[in-house]
């Protein structure tokens, strides 16, 4: 297995070593903070090793928050990008929409496999342009596959079911039809209470859930798993309105007195009839293709022959893998060669699953 790496990335403390190689767990934070590592906008993602490295190097402000409702979470390959100047309390909508833009397009080959952009939300437009779909194209197109985490500024269960994108889903053109792309988003639209610093505020958990996947391996569902770090649920929804909210694509918490708060079901924005609805099934996917183009990229510019016998016998060995650690359940790679200069791996998966539901079936014999 070939280790990810990642370019271009700042690394705080030179005694620091770089964080374990992971094709699944490299969490990045995109927002605003007092500081950064210029006081200019660089747009140099950075790892940060703790909370006291955070608060040193980039002060307070939402960035800093989520930094430590991630970590909080169980995240500990956390990278941070701030998108802000000093001194620069607010970004101008139109601003806001450029630096996304060059955010994106300068991460789009890096391996940060958990994208969360805190000004990003559900509903928010600028210059006719939805972010969401914005964010869900970028996620389309970049080369290193990402779950993108993103909040909702709706704390109305009618507001939130009434969506047009939620409802609508996102499409993206392939050859001649539309295809939906929706599943490379995970919408968190609650309020949660937190902590730092002795102090209590409200914020969106999209940083808090980004964290929690960040802590699991990719097949681990995400769906009753214990969110750490949070004082309570904020936005509490009436109880006859959540199967809808789950089933439309979101992902909703409740308290549970055995497990504390979870997450009732590790969505993502997909229509629910799809395989591509549960969170875990799509980072599962990733991994493969992470896992598989670390190791082939080497290829490009050799001949053909040999080496894809090469490529063929290093997927099947990435995925022989997956399925001794337990993260997919059995695969297929079939090599094909179209023309003189491309060679194209079908590779076909099949996940684990998880359990959504266990019912029982008592009767008595007397």
């Amino acid at each position: 297995m070939i280790a990810t790496t990642i370019p271009s990335v700042t690394f705080l403390e030179r005694l620091l070593s770089p964080p374990n190689s992971t094709f699944s767990n490299n969490l990045l934070l995109i927002g605003t903070s007092e500081k950064g590592l210029t006081p200019d906008l660089s747009f140099s993602p950075a790892y940060v090793h703790n909370r006291k490295s955070a608060k040193a190097y980039f002060g307070s402000g939402r960035l800093v928050e989520a930094y430590n409702e991630a970590y909080s979470a169980g995240a500990r390959n956390i990278y941070l990008l701030r998108i802000n100047k000093d001194g620069e309390t607010f970004i101008p909508s139109g601003e806001l929409l450029n630096r996304l833009e060059i955010v994106y397009s300068l991460i789009q080959s890096l391996p940060f496999h958990i994208i969360v952009p805190l000004d990003v939300f559900l509903e928010d437009e600028i210059n006719d342009t939805s972010l969401a779909l914005q964010f869900a194209s970028f996620l389309h197109n970049k080369e290193s596959k990402s779950i993108g985490i993103i909040g909702a500024r709706s704390q109305s269960a009618d507001g939130l079911l009434s969506n047009s994108i939620m409802n609508n889903k996102i499409k993206a053109t392939s050859g001649s039809e539309m295809i939906d792309i929706s599943y490379y988003l995970s919408v968190v639209p609650q309020l949660f209470a937190f902590t730092l610093n002795n102090e209590r505020y409200i914020a969106n958990a999209s940083a808090s859930y980004a964290g929690m996947l960040s802590s699991l391996g990719s097949e681990v569902s995400s769906t009753n798993k214990p969110l750490l770090g949070v004082d309570r649920i904020e936005t509490e929804f009436p109880k006859e309105k959540i199967n809808d909210l789950v089933e439309i694509g979101y992902v909703i918490f409740r308290e549970s007195q055995r497990r504390g708060i979870v997450p009732i079901q590790g969505n993502t924005m997909a229509h629910p009839s799809s395989p591509f609805s549960s969170v875990s099934c799509v980072r599962v996917l990733h991994e493969a293709v992470s896992r598989i183009q670390s190791y082939v990229d080497m290829y490009i510019g050799e001949e053909f022959g040999k080496s894809s016998e090469i490529i063929t016998e290093a997927a099947n060995k990435e995925l022989l893998g997956m399925v001794k650690d337990g993260k997919i359940k059995s695969f297929s790679v079939s090599p094909k060669t179209e023309g003189l200069h491309d060679l194209h791996l079908h590779i076909e998966i099949v996940p684990i699953g998880e359990i959504l539901s266990i019912g029982t079936d008592v009767q008595f014999e007397i």
